[in-house]
């Protein structure tokens, strides 16, 4: 019987271990169909899971929805809007709409073998205004494009707005607010062992999608003029 070599064994989930990198991907290589998904609009009433008021801020759509489950491609025609209470949505004018595109990718073998590939989109329209006034935000949606998985592992994307995260990002202008809102994403990896990580940011009515932990923006979105 071979005896149990502790080097071997460390060097075989070294190369199983794998290494995982998100980098900013392009509005082009979204399919027609993701396009045309993103350039839907929602009513309000459908699809409501909460109308979750803080101040003067409600939201209203989808808190929580799966994007990719098991690695099969899930997306829901599910949305999120923060805007004033008791708003008449066909009132708000936009003037444009932000999407940022990430590529999720984890290699294997000391990065010789992709083991998942991933694209998803994060689109949301912002500067909405209401009788000439704030920058609200509308159809937060996020959609995906490919996933992609081999050598036994498996993805699943959790996209989550959190109500409890809304904010005036100009408090002192109450009359003329900025509308902002968490959006959590988790990319949770199944191979021997289930990994998980969550990436914080915060959707802005200036236009921004910032992380959370660096306040920067993880890198510049397709801007689309809606006017």
């Amino acid at each position: 019987m071979e005896e149990h070599d502790p080097a071997k064994y460390q060097a075989y989930s070294e190369c199983f271990k794998g290494e995982e990198m998100i980098t900013p991907g392009s509005y082009d290589e979204l399919s027609p169909e993701t396009r045309e998904l993103l350039a839907r609009d929602f009513a309000p009433y459908d699809k409501i899971d909460t109308g979750t008021i803080i101040n003067i801020l409600t939201f209203i759509g989808t808190t929580l929805v799966k994007v990719i489950k098991g690695g099969q491609i899930v997306n829901h025609n599910a949305y999120g809007c923060v805007w004033p209470k008791d708003a008449d949505w066909t009132q708000f004018t936009w003037k444009k709409q932000a999407i940022y595109v990430f590529n999720y990718k984890k290699t294997i073998m000391f990065g010789s073998l992709t083991a998942v590939d991933a694209v998803i989109a994060v689109s949301f329209k912002y500067d909405g205004q209401y009788d000439g006034k704030g920058k609200f935000l509308g159809n937060i949606q996020v959609v995906a494009e490919k996933c992609m998985t081999a050598f036994s592992h498996s993805i699943s994307v959790t996209a989550e707005l959190p109500p409890s995260s809304m904010e005036n990002l100009s408090p002192q202008t109450p009359q003329n607010p900025v509308a902002g809102i968490d959006l959590n994403l988790s990319w949770l990896v199944s191979y021997m062992f289930p990994s998980m990580s969550v990436y914080k940011y915060q959707i802005q009515g200036f236009g921004r999608m910032i992380d959370r932990y660096t306040g920067q923006e993880p890198f510049k979105p397709t801007i689309i003029d809606l006017k």
